[in-house]
């Protein structure tokens, strides 16, 4: 490998901190209300993916069967977080 291909790789493994480090910037100068309403965006996002998978598993998108698949899910979450086995990020 010669030298312009060894800083070439840096370069890309530097790229994910250098893109963490400017997205943390930019949210540390976000408005405390977008911040809210990015989060309330964000959680709508993972209920809808979640619920895509619902319907993937139990094979139906009947409205009442995924809402009961999905209370099942999060039961099941309440329930080991509560047990100590699952630990959300901070």
């Amino acid at each position: 490998m010669n030298q312009s291909e060894e800083s070439g790789q840096e370069a890309i493994h530097r790229l994910p901190a250098a893109r963490y480090r400017d997205k943390g910037r930019r949210a540390r100068q976000e408005d405390s209300v977008q911040k809210l309403l990015d989060g309330f965006g964000l959680f709508q996002r993972g209920l809808e993916i979640t619920k895509l998978d619902v319907i993937r598993r139990i094979g139906t998108s009947e409205e009442k069967a995924v809402q009961e698949a999905l209370r099942q899910r999060f039961e099941r979450v309440r329930q080991a977080r509560e047990a100590g086995l699952y630990k959300p990020f901070v």
